[in-house]
């Protein structure tokens, strides 16, 4: 499986919103490689075309368990995994306050021009 091809990155999120607010990721970090080692990536995740960090997402109603696409779209988070794996800002050596700080002001569209940036060299 190729995540991140040579000319552009991909940021894939969970489509099913479970328990926990879905990220979304840029790398093919720790949470995603154990995904698709127990067999739970297919079908879960989708590509995004996203810069803005807002994504459509399905919910699952508690009592029936029953799927549904939410009407707008969302903003998600960061996964913290790829952060770490990007040393993203300094997030290795950062207290958990500054990591904290990093995920919530990680701004997917500025990530992503600089991505182009570097790749176009």
């Amino acid at each position: 499986m190729h995540f991140k091809p040579q000319s552009q990155t991909i940021i894939v999120y969970k489509l099913t919103k479970g328990n926990k607010q879905p990220k979304f990721h840029f790398r093919m970090c720790g949470t995603l490689q154990s995904m698709v080692k127990n067999g739970r990536y297919d079908g879960r995740y989708v590509l995004a075309t996203s810069r803005d960090g807002l994504f459509t997402v399905h919910a699952r109603e508690e009592r029936s368990g029953n799927s549904y696409k939410l009407d707008k779209r969302v903003k998600l988070y960061v996964c913290r995994n790829c952060l770490w794996q990007e040393d993203y800002d300094g997030y290795r050596t950062a207290n958990k306050e500054q990591r904290t700080n990093i995920m919530e002001n990680f701004n997917l569209g500025e990530f992503l021009d600089k991505e182009e940036v570097q790749h176009a060299h």
